[in-house]
């Protein structure tokens, strides 16, 4: 009754033609998965993740770029949709990767496969109709674990059946839980939207980027010139608040804990906790492995902590000329000045509540 439903609500809004093409998409999904559902729930029961150990969860809000990743070259992890932006400013594989989103996700098909590659396993929508999107067409990996999307059903997952949500950190938590993770910890989860006022409307709240300006991630080409997603309006972000109220409801039940260690935001829906205090030996590690990540990603070698605030500081953006090579400004700043250099700059730290930009290579 729901897809009949879904259905009619369908050709009320677009038509007779547009409603069979819809239909067809969901009697493809339908069929390939009676298909292959043994070996598909065969192989959600083979995921290589240990969840007796903590799990972080990296959201993609403006607040990483003052977060410490470094520190989590040891953990496991989950990312999702253009993180691979940041994979230049780490010297980490993440654990899982995760894509749910149509509409994103045919802009990103490359990004998709590097983080297949990259990562133990993926999760991934086989199909989504309504952006008429065949991601099995496109990703041929041993390491997807291909998911089928549903409505409000499911009290959590039945993989490969997982329940549709507005937010693709909300899907990665029911996941997270129904595999058995009880230590669960996000990053980067900001939550301070704003509206993209340079975007152009393409239907409804689809819209798509005109200039490297995206305000609500890590990177200002996150969402980008010629990406698609989805205005983040009062609405849309009251939903995926409420949500993650109910992932902690559904934690609570099944004896999973979530804590939130993202640097600001407004995120106040699980605990607040303190990332650095989840690393005892954060004092005396920070600074090796920083050293080692620069060295690594920038073939720069940074000798001591003495060397570091031997690096010059700036405090605008009209100081950095175009001859300078490096450069610190305080973490305050970082965000503007990563909306300026990032094209010509790298990005490490924090070290000291500063960041470091290094230009890039040439070649790079």
């Amino acid at each position: 009754m729901g897809k009949l439903f879904e259905l009619k609500k369908y050709y009320k809004h677009e038509g007779l033609i547009q409603s069979l093409i819809h239909l067809y998409w969901l009697v493809s999904a339908k069929i390939s998965y009676k298909l292959n559902e043994r070996k598909e729930r065969r192989k959600w029961e083979q995921i290589p993740v240990d969840t007796s150990k903590r799990v972080f969860v990296i959201g993609n809000g403006p607040s990483l770029n003052i977060t410490p990743l470094h520190l989590l070259d040891q953990e496991q992890t989950i990312c999702f949709n253009r993180f691979t932006l940041f994979l230049d400013r780490i010297q980490w594989n993440p654990t899982m990767y995760m894509i749910m989103d149509g509409l994103v996700g045919k802009d990103i098909i490359e990004d998709i496969k590097t983080m297949v590659d990259r990562t133990q396993v993926s999760f991934v929508p086989a199909f989504v109709p309504k952006y008429r999107v065949n991601f099995k067409k496109h990703i041929k990996s041993e390491k997807v674990r291909w998911v089928y999307q549903r409505g409000k059903k499911i009290e959590l997952a039945d993989p490969p059946y997982v329940n549709v949500s507005n937010s693709v950190a909300v899907t990665a938590l029911r996941i997270l839980i129904k595999l058995g993770f009880k230590e669960i910890y996000l990053i980067g989860m900001d939550m301070n939207y704003q509206i993209h006022k340079t975007a152009s409307t393409l239907k409804n709240n689809d819209i798509q980027s005109v200039k490297n300006d995206d305000p609500n991630h890590f990177d200002p080409r996150y969402f980008g010139k010629g990406k698609k997603y989805h205005q983040p309006n009062e609405e849309v972000v009251q939903r995926i608040f409420n949500s993650l109220t109910e992932i902690g409801t559904l934690a609570d039940k099944y004896g999973s804990q979530i804590r939130n260690a993202t640097l600001g935001g407004m995120l106040e829906v699980f605990p607040r906790i303190d990332l650095r205090s989840l690393f005892p030996e954060f004092e005396a590690e920070e600074f090796v492995k920083l050293q080692e990540l620069i060295k690594f990603r920038a073939g720069f070698e940074l000798e001591s902590a003495d060397h570091w605030d031997s690096i010059p500081q700036v405090d605008s953006i009209d100081a950095v000329s175009e001859h300078l090579e490096m450069f610190r400004v305080d973490t305050e700043l970082t965000h503007s000045f990563l909306n300026k250099f990032i094209f010509d700059y790298n990005l490490f730290g924090p070290f000291r509540h500063q960041k470091l930009f290094i230009k890039r290579k040439q070649n790079g």
